[in-house]
């Protein structure tokens, strides 16, 4: 996977006029462009985290520092999605299989299909810190 983009005339400071999600396939030896935005507007765009299926991102645009996530799928022939977000919980999402978020700011799952919506699990996660590190890992296991 790859995510880059055209600078924008801004002093070389992140903002970027166009970009680009591509995914390369090895064993085809093909690039796809899974999503690809600007339309001209100066974005600045940070990957917030992929999951086998999906890749999240976090993009903000200039003048207007409209926020919003992107949840953009690296299989298949689905279509990404994005929702305009708060600037403060921007970067708190990671991506979960499938189909679901994790906000880091409000220890909570939220589904991406057909909207942006916070589930009805019960509980948060336990903060998870290991006595080594000190930070918290969370790893998601598939059950069938």
């Amino acid at each position: 996977m790859a995510l880059g983009g055209r600078p924008a005339e801004r002093d070389g400071d992140g903002w970027f006029r166009d970009w680009r999600l591509i995914t390369w396939d090895p064993g085809t030896s093909a690039a796809t462009v899974r999503d690809e935005r600007g339309a001209g507007e100066a974005l600045s765009v940070a990957l917030a985290g992929t999951a086998r299926e999906s890749a999240v991102l976090s993009t903000v645009s200039f003048p207007s520092y409209d926020y919003q996530l992107a949840v953009v799928p690296l299989e298949g022939a689905g279509a990404p999605s994005s929702w305009p977000i708060a600037s403060t919980v921007s970067p708190a999402f990671t991506a979960l299989e499938p189909n679901r978020v994790y906000n880091t700011g409000d220890s909570r799952f939220y589904r991406t299909r057909p909207s942006l919506e916070r589930t009805a699990l019960p509980r948060s996660l336990a903060d998870g810190r290991s006595p080594f590190a000190g930070a918290a890992d969370y790893h998601t296991v598939i059950l069938k």
